[in-house]
């Protein structure tokens, strides 16, 4: 079986071409990943018990027993100082390349499908499948949007020296966006990988 080739699009770009969606939607999901990461971390308990902890730090030190009534509260308070201040930075700086990967994702799958859909056969299904999951990302604006204007307000108040209480604590906020944000990563953002992946084995296994 050979491949059509469509015009003024060599076999490089046209190559080029087919992979992209994947590398976007690839980019996209570590992101996401990564993101659940450095959030998450601010929601459960550092894993001060583990093997890689006590190998890192002193072994004597590292303890599983549990934090001290007053160290805990401590904690909790410096997290509703924290949490604010950081999620307005990571936010800031974050929303660019999220918006750049699903960018890329969205557009070049669009490009192949209505451009140049030459030769796509049965990887066609799989790439519109990922279009529609790329662009269900999007939907999710609607879950996040409480919790980000939420934990804006307590950043900025917190600039300003002041004190935003908007009834409940940064940390559930934060715990908050952390659900819709898992349920995102691994619904649409997984499942537009999966398709892509599938998309490009198809459209490049007639050369095996």
């Amino acid at each position: 079986m050979s491949i059509s080739i469509p015009p003024h699009l060599t076999p490089l770009l046209l190559t080029t071409l087919r992979i992209l969606p994947l590398l976007g939607s690839t980019a996209s999901l570590t992101h996401a990943y990564m993101e659940y990461v450095t959030t998450s971390s601010f929601l459960t308990p550092a894993p001060t018990s583990s093997i890689l902890t006590k190998r890192i730090a002193n072994a004597k030190t590292a303890s599983a027993d549990p934090p001290s009534a007053t160290a805990a509260k401590e904690l909790e308070a410096a997290k509703e100082k924290a949490i604010p201040a950081w999620f307005v930075n990571f936010f800031n700086r974050a929303v660019w390349s999220v918006i750049g990967f699903n960018g890329l994702t969205t557009l070049s799958a669009i490009a192949n499908l209505y451009f140049f859909p030459e030769a796509l056969g049965e990887a066609k299904s799989l790439y519109v499948t990922g279009l529609g999951c790329a662009i269900a990302h999007y939907v999710f604006v609607i879950f996040v949007q409480p919790s980000i204007e939420a934990l804006f307000k307590k950043g900025v108040a917190q600039g300003k020296g002041q004190v935003e209480d908007g009834g409940r604590s940064a940390v559930s906020w934060l715990r908050e966006w952390v659900r819709a944000h898992s349920w995102r990563m691994w619904s649409v953002d997984l499942l537009a990988w999966g398709c892509f992946l599938g998309g490009v084995v198809r459209v490049f296994s007639v050369y095996v």
